[in-house]
């Protein structure tokens, strides 16, 4: 190549000023995602095991939750109270089933006076039927 084209070739490829108007500033580039952030972004893998935003509104709201409680708590009190009546009554039944049997003890120790006392009369009548005979 003669020096004239060489020129001519240096000149047609030279960068111009008008052609760098559209070309990216350092200060662009700062906010650019690199190779080396991309791998600690979530993959469609992980995205798809997040909550959607359908999946948590078919959670309960404070509202309702603090609702159930209550209604639990109720229940409980209800079940509670009925299970104290039951052992109300239960104990009340044991008491007259502890006086029953101490009724029954004192019948029994009396009817064993009343038998040896008739025993002892029926010795002492026999004693005296065989004294007059």
């Amino acid at each position: 190549m003669v020096d004239s084209e060489k020129l001519d070739f240096i000149l047609s490829n030279m960068v111009m000023r008008e052609d760098l108007v559209d070309v990216v500033r350092r200060d662009d580039l700062a906010n650019v995602v690199m190779c080396d952030d991309l791998i600690d972004l979530a993959t469609k893998d992980d995205l798809s095991k997040v909550a959607m935003k359908t999946d948590l509104s078919a959670l309960a709201t404070k509202a309702e939750l603090n609702e159930m409680e209550s209604n639990l708590l109720t229940e409980i009190d209800t079940v509670q109270e009925k299970a104290n009546n039951r052992f109300t009554r239960l104990e009340k039944r044991l008491e007259s089933l502890e006086n029953t049997v101490s009724t029954i003890k004192l019948d029994s120790s009396t009817v064993k006076v009343l038998v040896n006392s008739v025993v002892d009369l029926s010795d002492r009548v026999g004693v005296l039927e065989a004294k007059i005979s």
